[in-house]
């Protein structure tokens, strides 16, 4: 089990609003009104999706990392992922055929098979156009599963072997689409590296005590907003989106720095992203499925809609309420409810009992004691002494593994640990 990462959450939430954005973007484009508010997302918010997949492969590797090497974790892990992808998706399929169908009056033969499956195809599913980025996912755990029968110490070579494969092998200078057609196109693409950068910093957080997240954060910025700039085509502003050593080395760095950066800032308690992006980034799986579908049907249904200034903004604020709050309420009665048909029944041994004397405040005695039941960690953590002199990174596999403290009752409330996770504190306090 792991602490969640609040963070990570409010990145998805941006993903998520970069990749809505350009899609309203496109449609607002069409109308040829003279001030597109999000005309700049058409530039750079397929971005989101690089920061999805760096993402991807970060959550991926700390969350399965105990389990490679141990074969029989292959089944529940695909059942895990599988369970995460496909209802979700079905369902929203089965809303958006006959919406989006009915809205552009779509003729041409669908491919059933690999649409419904998320295999890859040569054709684009136009029913729910963000689907060809669920394709690099289902294949990229795919082939993660094949980790868990290697020998642990041998899984990070494996990775790196598949990143030097991928860039020895592709052709960069190749006009392959990234909806790519075979399974073997999508092992190769160059977007995987995205994925791969997300275990490498999930291996480096695992290893290493983070740092400099703030700054990190600011690197990626810096980085994304100088290399778009530079490799920008003249009156394309999706020219970008194609071109993937260009894309890769803008957008997937910068993703992978930021990615970085959230991480080591939250452990740091540097920054916390607001309330409202992890919100949305708990929602992003809906609102990304969601947006794509809904916002065709009512592009195509209000073009008759005014667009000078106040009547536009009425429809920006219309588009944004159906996609973005409509994938909101998806997540909280559709995406929630599957999720918690299959919540994971823990059949671990008895949970070890893990002690920390600290002391509430900044002096006083040192008696007040902390449990908290951990799963299969092995090591022994004992320690006595004020809060302040605990390093972080000793408490943080304790924040790792959810542990629960649980006070005194003269305390009068839980003791939980602050954002720095170098101190506890009482609620009171």
């Amino acid at each position: 089990m792991t602490a969640k990462l609040h963070n990570l959450q409010g990145l998805r939430g941006i993903a998520c609003l970069l990749v809505l954005g350009i899609h309203l973007g496109a449609c607002e484009s069409h109308f040829g009104i003279a001030r597109e508010f999000l005309r700049p997302f058409r530039w750079f918010g397929f971005a989101g999706v690089d920061l999805f997949f760096v993402i991807s492969g970060f959550i991926i590797t700390h969350t399965q990392a105990d389990s490679l090497g141990r074969p029989r974790a292959i089944p529940g892990y695909l059942f895990r992922r599988f369970w995460r992808v496909y209802p979700l998706f079905w369902l929203i399929m089965l809303f958006a055929v006959p919406l989006v169908g009915a809205a552009l009056n779509f003729h041409e033969d669908p491919q059933w098979l690999p649409w419904l499956t998320l295999t890859p195809d040569a054709s684009h599913n136009t029913y729910v156009g963000t689907a060809w980025t669920l394709v690099y996912e289902i294949v990229f755990y795919a082939a993660f599963a094949l980790l868990f029968v290697l020998p642990r110490r041998v899984a990070p070579f494996a990775l790196v072997a598949w990143a030097i494969v991928i860039a020895t092998e592709y052709n960069w200078t190749s006009a392959t689409p990234f909806h790519s057609a075979t399974f073997a196109e999508v092992l190769l693409s160059p977007l995987i590296l995205e994925f791969l950068s997300g275990c490498a910093i999930a291996a480096i957080l695992k290893r290493f005590r983070p740092r400099f997240g703030r700054s990190m954060i600011l690197a990626g910025v810096i980085w994304g907003i100088y290399w778009g700039v530079e490799f920008a085509v003249p009156g394309q502003p999706y020219g970008l989106c194609s071109l993937m050593f260009e894309r890769l080395v803008t957008f997937g760095i910068a993703s992978a720095f930021i990615v970085y950066g959230c991480i080591a800032a939250e452990r740091e308690g540097t920054l916390k992203l607001p309330r409202w992006l992890q919100s949305t980034g708990d929602a992003s799986y809906s609102i990304y499925l969601w947006h794509g579908p809904i916002l065709m049907a009512l592009h195509f249904n209000l073009l008759d809609w005014p667009h000078h200034t106040t009547p536009h903004l009425a429809w920006l604020a219309f588009m944004l309420l159906a996609t973005w709050g409509g994938g909101m309420l998806v997540h909280r009665w559709v995406e929630r409810p599957l999720l918690h048909l299959v919540k994971r029944r823990s059949k671990e041994p008895d949970a070890l009992i893990y002690e920390a004397r600290v002391s509430l405040h900044r002096e006083g005695p040192f008696d007040e004691l902390l449990v908290g039941g951990l799963g299969l960690r092995a090591n022994h953590v004992d320690l006595e002494g004020p809060a302040d002199a605990i390093a972080a990174d000793v408490l943080q596999p304790l924040v790792d593994d959810e542990l629960i403290f649980a006070g005194y009752p003269e305390l009068g409330s839980r003791p939980n640990l602050d954002s720095r996770l170098s101190r506890v504190h009482g609620d009171d306090h």
